[in-house]
């Protein structure tokens, strides 16, 4: 089935409740850093920065259309902290979701965590896949 270039808006969502059936868990406090983007051959391609983590700590899920990443950040000092300076490294349950377009099979998805970056690609259904654009005010975080 041909399908014509027609951009494709990608809003990211916010924490999220959990989902219905889901165990009652408390809810994210913070959102890892994306970027989005496409490749040459029209695959979706979703970068987390997640330093730190263990792949343990990450769990990933197609929902409504919607490529989820969960995690947690734990403390690890290994110190007894006395009296904390400063603290700019976010801890705690972590969730981002993307909506996959029309276009894309979800269920063809690979991922792979390395150096601290969960990469996760997927690829078009057919050709030409369609051209995808972000529109900043669809953009929450």
């Amino acid at each position: 089935m041909a399908r014509s270039k027609a951009n494709v808006v990608l809003p990211l969502r916010p924490p999220f409740p959990n989902t219905p059936g889901e165990s009652a868990e408390p809810p994210a406090v913070w959102n890892p850093n994306l970027d989005l983007y496409q490749t040459e051959t029209g695959a979706l391609v979703v970068v987390a920065e997640l330093a730190g983590l263990r792949r343990g700590d990450l769990k990933l899920s197609i929902e409504a259309g919607q490529l989820c990443i969960r995690g947690v950040r734990r403390v690890e000092t290994g110190d007894r902290v006395r009296n904390c300076l400063v603290s700019e490294i976010c801890h705690g349950r972590f969730a981002a979701r993307i909506e996959i377009p029309a276009g894309y099979d979800a269920r063809r998805a690979r991922a792979t965590y390395r150096n601290g970056l969960l990469r996760i690609e997927v690829p078009p259904t057919a050709r030409p896949a369609p051209r995808l654009r972000a529109d900043p005010e669809l953009i929450q975080r």
